[in-house]
C-alpha cells in the first residue's frame, strides 16, 4: 500500500498522538516496585521520540524533559542489566555487598526521580 504525499502530514501526526497516548498511558502506570514498568517506559518513549522527529517543522518542539527522563529511564535499565550480569556470573549481593547496595541505591533514586516528574512532562507538548 502506498501513502499518497498530500496524506503524509496527516498519518505522521496521527501516529505521533497514538505513540504519545501510549507513552502517557506508561507514565500513568509507573509503579517504583515494578522493574518491567519502567523498561516498558523507556521503550515507549523512544520511539515516540524517534516519531517526533519525522513530524513538521511547525509542529510544537517536545517537552525538554523527555530527553532528560529517556536518559535517567536508560541509565536505570542499564543499572538493571548490569544486576542481572552480576548475579549470573557470582556476584551476589553476599560476595560484593557495597557494590549492590549503591546499585540499589542509585536505581531508586533514578526511579524517583522518573515518577516525580512525570505529572509535568506533557503538560507543554503535543504532538
Amino acid at each position: 500500500m502506498e501513502l499518497p504525499v498530500e496524506r503524509l502530514e496527516e498519518v505522521t501526526q496521527n501516529g505521533a498522538k497514538r505513540l504519545q497516548k501510549k507513552v502517557r498511558s506508561r507514565f500513568k502506570s509507573l509503579d517504583a516496585r515494578n522493574e518491567e514498568d519502567f523498561h516498558d517506559t523507556r521503550k515507549a518513549l523512544k520511539a515516540y521520540m524517534g516519531a517526533a522527529g519525522f513530524l513538521p517543522e511547525q509542529a510544537k518542539p517536545l517537552n525538554p524533559k523527555l530527553a532528560e527522563i529517556a536518559d535517567l529511564l536508560g541509565d536505570e535499565n542499564d543499572l538493571a542489566t548490569l544486576s542481572d550480569w552480576l548475579a549470573e556470573h557470582g556476584f551476589t549481593e553476599r560476595f560484593a555487598p557495597e557494590l549492590w547496595k549503591l546499585i540499589k541505591k542509585n536505581r531508586r533514586a533514578m526511579r524517583k526521580k522518573v515518577i516525580a516528574e512525570k505529572e509535568d512532562l506533557f503538560s507543554e507538548t503535543s504532538a
